[in-house]
């Protein structure tokens, strides 16, 4: 869990990297250890250095095995932007190219960096609150392993159980919950 105790008052968005780098890191090695067949990486680095923008950018991602031709890579990341001016922040699970698609965010209604909000102390400690979400969020796709279908893509009028969590990637999940008797993770799938 991350503390409340390293958010510091005069600049909580110094203070990103020492806040969620930490969990990251850890959420790192345990997803290797769970599916090791798939490779995690973690970074942080300046970005935009020679734009307005002027960001840090920190996260995880999972990198899958070339098995089909729509899944890359899926990352959970923390960005920062207008270090220089205005500090905004932004953290969201994603799936890299082709699909582009949002598995969740730390604010659902942003389209571009100048929406984010300011990287405010109460901020920063919003998304400290939300990380686990965010988290439970990247785990669930790694465990799918793609980027879900749209409802409005499949017909599940007229299949079995199985047939719809197989139609939308998460049989495996299902059954790994089931095995263990995870009641609430299974009402979640």
């Amino acid at each position: 869990m991350i503390s409340t105790a390293t958010i510091a008052d005069d600049a909580p968005f110094d203070r990103t990297e020492e806040l969620f780098l930490p969990e990251l890191q850890r959420l790192a090695s345990e997803m290797r250890q769970l599916h090791p067949t798939l490779r995690f990486n973690v970074w942080h680095d300046p970005v935009g250095s020679l734009t307005d923008y002027q960001g840090y950018a920190l996260g995880v991602e999972c990198v899958f095995p070339k098995v089909a031709q729509n899944v890359s890579d899926v990352a959970l990341s923390v960005d920062l932007c207008h270090l220089t001016s205005t500090p905004k922040l932004m953290a969201d699970v994603a799936w890299g190219h082709p699909s582009g698609h949002s598995e969740a965010a730390f604010r659902e209604s942003w389209q571009s960096s100048n929406e984010w909000p300011e990287a405010t102390q109460e901020i920063v400690e919003e998304l400290r609150k939300q990380f686990p979400k965010l988290v439970r969020a990247f785990q669930s796709a790694v465990e799918r392993g793609a980027p879900p279908t749209m409802p409005e893509q499949v017909d599940y009028s007229g299949m079995t159980v199985n047939e719809r969590l197989f139609s939308a990637g998460i049989l495996k999940a299902w059954d790994a919950a089931a095995e263990s008797r995870n009641r609430k993770r299974m009402v979640e799938l």
